[in-house]
């Protein structure tokens, strides 16, 4: 009886055995098949990342657009004060020239009252009619200047 429950164990094992067995040779062989993939993988793959040009530096462009957008506002930021300064020259010329009126060619005496809207001058107007007052000079601004003023009318 032990003889016979051996052999029908025997006999109920070996398929079971036999496929087990099956898979494990059928895995191996999976197992070489998929590394030998990853290897021509991998070889295509230094293939193209050689033919590649490498990428451009991000980081160091972004900080320079920083960089160069920081110089930009500052910039702004004075031409926008040297702005407001010309302008205040500007209607101050223009005051000093009303307030002398026409043909005037002495200095304003400190305190001069502002002139009415109807004598003010343009900007440009006063300016150049102040350096035309002055009369050209050894410095380089009048010379400037004078090179530039518009002609008389």
């Amino acid at each position: 009886m032990a003889a016979e429950i051996t052999q029908a164990l025997v006999a109920q094992l070996v398929p079971v055995l036999q496929a087990i067995d099956m898979s494990i040779i059928a895995a191996v062989r999976s197992q070489a098949e998929l590394h030998a993939d990853m290897e021509r993988l991998a070889a295509e793959l230094q293939l193209v990342s050689t033919s590649l040009e490498p990428l451009p530096e991000t980081e160091t462009a972004a900080v320079r657009l920083v960089a160069a957008r920081k110089r930009i506002m500052s910039l702004q930021k004075k031409l926008r004060v040297l702005e407001d300064t010309v302008q205040r020259i500007a209607a101050h010329l223009a005051r000093i020239v009303a307030a002398q009126g026409p043909g005037a060619t002495g200095p304003v005496p400190p305190g001069a009252p502002p002139p009415s809207s109807s004598g003010v001058l343009g900007a440009g107007s006063a300016l150049a009619a102040m350096i035309r007052r002055i009369g050209p000079s050894s410095s380089s601004l009048s010379q400037s200047s004078a090179s530039a003023r518009p002609p008389a009318s």
